[in-house]
């Protein structure tokens, strides 16, 4: 028990003491209350002091930093900090301009909050960068004036770097696969530019021929010579669209009317004197645009043609279909269907594999590029056996598109 005693002056009775007046209060209750208040005020401290984030208090008076626990020292290696201001404590932070978002705490009365900020951190004469997860908020005396500020924070400089790392290591990624992809097109190229180039020389042959022969009309040499003109120009709009792909990898859409680009592509192999099939075409008034670049999709169909060719050698019915439906409100799907050898197991479905070697089945090596050309127009390829009869058939799915005016006409 805890006694206050207080002695008041003696009484007097006549002029003589007779006695002393004793008041006595018990102040255990306010003692212990005191002893309590002390030992949480301990307890928290410790709490501050261990806690696994930065924490750090500095008065408004030239910010002196008049606490700062384990985890903030760590941050900055350990140096002195408490009892200094912020500007002698922590230069660095004092250049970068911390001591300006202090200042506008204060005058605002506002917290400030920042993710992932980027800080320097001196070692001696050695800089480091680290990030920090913080806040700046406002501390209030009992007259509510602002009387210091509180910072709170997290250092995330692992987690930023292991997301930049990640981010380095995606984009080496995707460079190599461009890297490859050149691979692949200097593997193809040599083999898709050979049919342009095939159908130029026999038209200049044609040329010669005719010329040779003192033609009086100058028209058939002059339109055949023309006709070797476009495929030269083709043949450099095959290179000249294949940059981008390679670059980006995507492709310059545009809508194109698909029986169009059919008989171009057909017209294309006819010229080169080695397509023996009969096409057919069945174009859906609801199917008959595609948003595609024309020279990249002229040039799967090319292939898709030429590979049904290659495995209708040995067919009766030499025919190729091709007919377009529309797939949902979204797709348009242009199908190749020929009535050769038909495919293995292993070649159905969406055509995924970056090997396939089936010669005999006129999968070629024009199909790589075909499904890499159809993939960078925001499309699929796909195959599948015919459902009825012999032979494959191939799909090309891609984004449906509305006829521009001058194209409602055709």
């Amino acid at each position: 028990m805890l006694l206050f005693l207080r002695a008041f002056l003696p009484f007097y009775a006549a002029t003589a003491a007779c006695g002393v007046l004793i008041d006595i209060h018990d102040n255990t209750d306010g003692h212990q209350l005191s002893e309590r208040l002390l030992i949480e005020n301990q307890k928290l401290q410790s709490i501050f002091q261990e806690a696994p984030f930065m924490m750090a208090y500095a008065t408004t008076d030239d910010f002196t930093l008049q606490f700062v626990n384990e985890e903030f020292a760590r941050f900055y290696n350990n140096r002195p900090l408490q009892g200094l201001p912020v500007r002698r404590a922590i230069p660095e932070a004092h250049q970068q301009g911390f001591d300006d978002l202090l200042q506008e705490v204060v005058s605002s009365g506002r917290p400030f909050s920042a993710n992932a900020m980027e800080v320097r951190v001196y070692e001696g004469q050695r800089a480091q960068s680290k990030y920090v997860d913080f806040i700046y908020h406002p501390v209030k005396d009992d007259g509510g004036e602002i009387s210091g500020v509180l910072c709170t924070g997290m250092d995330v400089t692992e987690k930023v770097e292991a997301r930049i790392g990640l981010e380095k290591t995606r984009h080496s990624l995707l460079h190599a696969s461009r890297i490859n992809a050149m691979g692949t097109v200097a593997m193809t190229l040599a083999h898709e530019l050979n049919q342009p180039l095939t159908a130029a020389a026999n038209y200049l042959s044609v040329s010669r021929r005719l010329l040779r022969h003192d033609h009086k009309e100058a028209t058939e040499p002059v339109g055949a010579i023309l006709h070797a003109q476009e495929q030269i120009d083709r043949a450099g709009d095959i290179i000249r669209r294949l940059r981008p792909l390679i670059q980006s990898g995507e492709a310059e859409r545009r809508t194109v009317p698909i029986s169009a680009a059919v008989d171009r592509s057909v017209g294309l192999l006819l010229a080169s004197g080695k397509f023996d099939l009969a096409v057919s075409k069945d174009i859906s008034r609801d199917a008959a645009y595609v948003l595609a670049d024309q020279i990249q999709l002229e040039q799967v169909l090319v292939n898709l043609l030429r590979n049904a060719d290659e495995a209708s050698k040995q067919s009766d019915r030499k025919e190729v279909i091709i007919a377009t439906s529309r797939e949902d409100v979204k797709y348009a799907v242009i199908s190749v269907r020929d009535y050769g050898s038909g495919l293995a197991d292993d070649q159905i479905g969406e055509l995924r594999s970056t090997q396939r070697e089936a010669p005999k089945q006129g999968l070629g090596v024009g199909l790589l590029l075909s499904r890499t050309l159809v993939e960078a127009n925001g499309g699929s390829l796909r195959a599948a056996n015919a459902a009825t009869g012999p032979g494959a058939v191939f799909e090309i799915v891609l984004q449906a598109s509305e006829p521009k005016a001058s194209q409602s006409d055709e």
